[in-house]
């Protein structure tokens, strides 16, 4: 196959030339009645690639033009045996492989610290989640991933489970040992789930960690939106291996996505391709040698640690273009520090209560390296003395689960004020918010330790999503 070739791409652009008068969603009809102040900052060209299934654009759902060659295409590009344009985001592409592998009823063994697409995963297929608890290394106070030999012993005891989900890297840039994991769960005849969406790049350059794919994972999520160039809210689903039904598969997208998926997205998909295929290593060793040459520069700042590959334990690796630097040393929170960074002009990705996030990304220059380390340069000069007391939360006991989650959202609920809520079960999740790990999940018992975390967090300044009361003073609850 020919990676030079953007078959979407093409196909918009000779509709566009056709010059047809579209008497056809969607309804400003490529720009003409585009409303201000968008018509000019977005500009003409983006108005007339907004387009619909008509005639020569082919169908996400039933794919056998342009869309079946992009993904085709996508598919050789990454090493999978199929791959599957996502409109919706990776949260759909995750909801996809729980349903696409588990009924009501069904155990999956997935670690505690998944994103929230999880839980809304084993709310859609009815799943049970089987939940390991990842160690917490200090002084980040972040979660590794998991290990074989967990999962092993998981298998051990809950030998009916459907498959193995694992989360890597993580938002901090950690990635499991795969291919172990991979064995164990294929040992048993069952699949082994990824979702790496912060990972769509780690296969295009060998001093990056292992992919997914390339470790044996039956299915895999990347956002390429995330980490490389493609636009927000458009990713890939990829298939490979005979553990998994694709008709099954394939009606658990369309169950998932919209029925009028966004041609802008599916465009910036297969342009994104080719120029991974293209200059995917070439343009990663450009980011590599700089992403390293901002890690020497942090290393030399007072009151800043910044996370090394050699600060993790063996059986882990770590994607160098993350950037993870914990702030207590110079006595700010992680929100705190993310603000003062902000006022000098650089925007993190995430903060929690004691490090700061930061993607390094191809679009990176020595301009945008150079702005970042003069910003951390500054919060280093500005350190205060370091705060009294516990500033990183330490591992909580995983709370007990009275109900699978399917369950808890559809049980009758009222709202109790959180003071109150101990002992009750959960029916919404508490979500930090990034990175969208839950702290609590609907159908778990509310225990004392989730509580103080909660408080100890929002006292940080940490933001949360999940509750309806946007000031967290309540949370709904299953009615006694």
């Amino acid at each position: 196959m020919d990676q030079r070739e953007a078959p979407l791409v093409a196909a918009l652009a000779a509709y566009r030339e056709r010059e047809l008068l579209p008497f056809h969603t969607p309804g400003h009809k490529q720009g003409r009645a585009a409303p201000p102040p968008l018509d000019t900052l977005w500009g003409p060209g983006l108005w007339q690639m907004d387009l619909t299934e008509v005639p020569g654009l082919d169908d996400l759902h039933t794919p056998r033009g342009a869309i079946k060659r992009a993904q085709e295409l996508a598919a050789r590009a990454f090493g999978a045996e199929e791959t599957f344009f996502l409109v919706n985001g990776s949260s759909a592409g995750v909801m996809a492989m729980l349903g696409a592998v588990c009924n009501p009823g069904d155990e999956i063994i997935l670690p505690r610290n998944c994103h929230r697409s999880v839980t809304a995963g084993l709310v859609l297929s009815g799943a049970v989640p089987v939940y390991l608890a990842p160690a917490v290394l200090p002084p980040f106070g972040i979660p590794l991933g998991i290990r074989a030999e967990e999962v092993e012993e998981a298998l051990e005891k809950h030998p009916r489970a459907k498959a193995v989900l694992v989360v890597t890297p993580s938002y901090y840039g950690i990635c499991s040992d795969l291919a172990p994991i991979a064995a164990a769960a294929h040992s048993r005849g069952i699949p082994l789930l990824v979702d790496g969406a912060h990972g769509p790049h780690l296969g295009f350059h060998p001093d990056l960690p292992e992919a997914a794919l390339a470790a044996g994972a039956d299915l895999v999520v990347h956002s390429t939106h995330k980490v490389l160039t493609s636009l927000t809210q458009s990713s890939l689903l990829h298939r490979q291996g005979g553990r998994i039904d694709r008709e099954r598969l394939a009606h658990m997208l369309r169950l998932v996505q919209t029925s009028s998926p966004s041609y802008l997205l599916m465009a910036s998909l297969d342009a994104c391709r080719r120029q991974l295929a293209l200059r995917g290593r070439e343009l990663l060793d450009g980011l590599l040698g700089l992403a390293q040459e901002v890690r020497e520069r942090i290393g030399t700042l007072p009151g800043l640690q910044l996370l090394d590959p050699e600060d993790l334990p063996r059986g882990f690796a770590l994607d160098p273009t993350r950037l993870t630097v914990n702030v207590q040393g110079a006595g700010f929170s992680g929100p705190e520090a993310a603000a003062f960074l902000a006022e000098q002009g650089v925007q993190p990705e995430m903060a929690d209560p004691a490090n700061v996030v930061f993607i390094m990304t191809v679009a990176d220059d020595t301009t945008t390296a150079e702005g970042l380390t003069r910003a951390l340069a500054a919060l280093a000069a500005a350190r205060k003395p370091p705060r009294e007391g516990r500033q990183v939360l330490e591992a909580l006991p995983l709370p007990p689960l009275r109900l699978p989650p399917r369950e808890a959202v559809f049980a009758p609920r009222e709202r109790v004020p959180l003071a109150r809520a101990q002992n009750r079960i959960a029916g919404e999740a508490l979500i930090p918010y990034p990175p969208g790990i839950p702290l609590l999940n609907p159908g778990e018992e509310i225990t004392l330790e989730v509580l103080a975390a909660f408080a100890e967090m929002r006292a940080a300044g940490v933001e949360f999503q999940g509750l309806a009361d946007p000031e967290g003073a309540e949370i709904a609850v299953l009615k006694l």
